[in-house]
């Protein structure tokens, strides 16, 4: 076998070792939230459910690439199940505009004073991150604005917090703050989580 043949199945083999780490991790987390709240499926916990938004403030300096990390902690008195992430940038024109705008809608001229950035979010109880690599800002948001919404929800114990980074890729325009908004549900039947 030649030296880049063994070292495209190499890297392959690799890659599929991340995986299935990755699915072993994914599928511990499942069974262990099956036997701590003894459901199934987030659809199947018993209680009221009541709407939450968990939200980071990130301040971000006028001209800086440096990298800003906040950690939302997940309170006590219920699991936090995320179903959807969104971003707003409050910048020197003293309006939180979602990040991915660049414009308020066809008529206007385009929002010169925006944030790009790259962002990793990962758990900090399992140290499990939710990507490979950091995903682009403009990844926080599906059509018109609205909140991406995650392909499956992302339960987390009382115990649990979630760690976001966000990276400038262009120097900000103007001092500003990020305000990253986790979107999702708790369950308010408190006598369920107590041991």
């Amino acid at each position: 076998m030649d030296p880049r043949t063994a070292y495209i199945l190499r890297t392959r083999q690799q890659q599929l070792a991340l995986r299935l780490h990755n699915f072993g991790l994914e599928l511990h987390k499942l069974k262990e939230v099956r036997r701590e709240f003894g459901v199934a499926r987030v659809e199947d916990a018993g209680g009221r459910k009541m709407p939450f938004h968990g939200v980071l403030s990130l301040p971000m300096a006028f001209g800086s690439l440096r990298q800003v990390e906040r950690v939302l902690p997940v309170t006590q008195i219920g699991p936090f199940v995320i179903t959807a992430l969104a971003a707003y940038w409050l910048g020197s024109d003293g309006r939180f505009r979602p990040v991915s705008s660049i414009v308020d809608n066809e008529q206007n001229p385009p929002v010169v004073d925006g944030l790009d950035f790259v962002f990793q979010i990962r758990t900090a109880g399992s140290g499990l991150n939710w990507q490979r690599e950091p995903v682009p800002s403009s990844g926080l948001f599906s059509s018109y604005d609205r909140p991406r919404y995650l392909a499956a929800p992302e339960w987390l114990k009382p115990s649990d917090s979630v760690i976001f980074t966000a990276t400038p890729i262009r120097r900000p325009d103007s001092t500003g703050l990020l305000k990253v908004v986790f979107c999702g549900h708790k369950n308010i039947d408190t006598s369920r989580w107590a041991r």
